[in-house]
């Protein structure tokens, strides 16, 4: 029922120590989410099987199942997602954390909110002043309507199915997007995501 907060991949210290935000930035973000949120918060990297410069496409794929089941078992009132691997993990989409500032969403029913990572920030004072105005957003204000459209996270095929059908009996509105990367009719042409 608190603050879920989700980075990228462990870092150094964090892989010895096994425990996520254990370094500098994660003592900085720390006491920033202190600063506006009083209830429990609980840490987790998306990509706990990958740390360094070693992400791709398919380790995030690889840690995407294990990060929703986190999710669904901790019931968060609220995720606070941090960076844009960290976005891509638990969205499917890799939302760019400058070009997105603000940004919100239902995942899996649940607040969302998507913020660069603190160390970007420790790095750039400009970027520092952006994260802790994001940061006071993303905990301290008010959450929009419950009626705002949600992203439901599904993760196969059969699942778009069921979700599609649900839509389809409540005779819902339905339009479809799908990103792709590639060239059409080549090998390295590929899905990214569908959404509808």
């Amino acid at each position: 029922g608190g603050l879920m907060v989700v980075g990228e991949s462990p870092g150094r210290e964090e892989d010895t120590k096994g425990e996520s935000f254990c370094g500098p930035s994660g003592k900085y973000l720390r006491e920033q989410v202190a600063r506006w949120w009083a209830g429990p918060v609980v840490t987790t990297n998306a990509l706990k099987c990958a740390a360094g410069d070693d992400l791709d496409a398919g380790v995030v794929a690889a840690c995407r199942p294990y990060l929703r089941e986190e999710v669904e078992r901790l019931k968060p009132s609220r995720i606070l997602v941090v960076g844009g691997w960290a976005s891509l993990s638990l969205t499917g989409t890799h939302l760019p954390p400058l070009s997105t500032r603000g940004a919100y969403a239902r995942v899996l029913g649940i607040p969302t909110f998507f913020v660069l990572h603190p160390a970007a920030a420790l790095r750039n004072r400009h970027y520092r002043r952006a994260f802790e105005r994001d940061l006071e957003h993303a905990l301290a204000s008010p959450l929009p309507p419950v009626d705002v459209p949600t992203w439901d996270v599904l993760l196969s095929a059969s699942e778009a199915v069921t979700y599609l059908t649900g839509l389809r009996e409540r005779r819902q509105p339905v339009a479809f997007d799908c990103e792709t990367a590639g060239e059409m009719w080549t090998p390295e042409f590929r899905v990214l995501s569908v959404a509808f």
